[in-house]
């Protein structure tokens, strides 16, 4: 494939055309499976396939056809195919697991084939559940880089000691006790810390072993409208590969059009595809 560019100088003193020969780019499986026991009981499952650089996403690129297994030290567990209708709409998923029960340290192996591409396989093992001791609302926190007043959750929790262990951070608000909640955007200063998207990740790097409060920071606008019945933390220990896929997804998103940036590979655990699987804890801890 040829690619025909024009590269001007900030000041428009020279044009010049190159030609640009892409790389034919080999069709894999991609792989994208999230579960956390706190959310729902049923491991949901987005298989795809890559696709050269420019073209469009087709309806052929979701491969509802693919083998999926999953299993456990104790055996099979059944997965359901979930075809997808509508490529576009958020959060798509083509394959589904029956209802879960997974306790730490249970390891998991998911395989997955699809005439013509090669067979891909991914490894997770379940993390410790790590459950905050309590959650302190803090309405009067300081100012933000932006110089916004904020408010703040201070998580207080006890680290195990002599393993890597990771965190993630999210909350949410609520316009009713029992409606749907809306992701709102959460920052920390603390140096263990870094962003994805919305949350905040953790490693235990700088406190191993220790009794740790974390603080995250949200804009008074968040939580000072009148409509806003509750606001929601989730807490999640989530998988190391999780974290480094969480990291890189936050440098890749960060290099994109930015030519002043590396451009960012995204971590995968997914042999002879891309993607990611992971698992982990969730737990909602009511702040006070």
């Amino acid at each position: 494939m040829a690619v025909m560019m024009i590269c001007t100088s900030c000041e428009d003193f020279f044009e010049k055309e190159i030609d640009v020969v892409l790389p034919e780019a080999e069709e894999v499986i991609a792989l994208h499976a999230f579960f956390n026991t706190g959310e729902n009981r049923n491991m949901k499952i987005l298989v795809s396939k890559t696709r050269p650089v420019l073209e469009e996403e087709l309806p052929s690129d979701f491969l509802n056809e693919a083998v999926v297994k999953l299993k456990t030290e104790e055996g099979s567990i059944e997965v359901f195919p979930h075809p997808i209708t509508d490529q576009n709409r958020g959060q798509a998923y083509n394959f589904e697991t029956e209802s879960l029960f997974i306790d730490s340290g249970k390891e998991f192996e998911m395989t997955i084939e699809y005439p013509g591409l090669p067979t891909v396989k991914a490894r997770q093992k379940m993390p410790e559940r790590i459950v905050p001791d309590s959650v302190i609302f803090v309405p009067h926190a300081g100012l933000s880089a932006e110089g916004n007043q904020t408010s703040a959750l201070d998580i207080y929790f006890q680290d195990p000691p002599g393993e890597e262990n990771y965190y993630q951070v999210l909350v949410s608000r609520k316009f009713e006790p029992e409606g749907p909640a809306s992701r709102i955007y959460i920052q920390s200063i603390d140096p263990a810390t870094s962003q994805y998207e919305q949350s905040i990740l953790v490693r235990d790097l700088t406190f191993d072993g220790t009794y740790k409060r974390l603080r995250v920071f949200i804009e008074h606008w968040y939580w000072q409208n009148p409509q806003v019945e509750l606001i929601e933390l989730e807490w999640r220990s989530i998988s190391r590969e999780y974290y480094l896929y969480g990291r890189s997804y936050e440098r890749y998103f960060n290099s994109v059009d930015n030519p002043f940036v590396t451009p960012a590979q995204l971590y995968t655990n997914v042999e002879n595809g891309v993607g990611i699987f992971s698992v982990g804890h969730s737990v909602f801890p009511q702040p006070r």
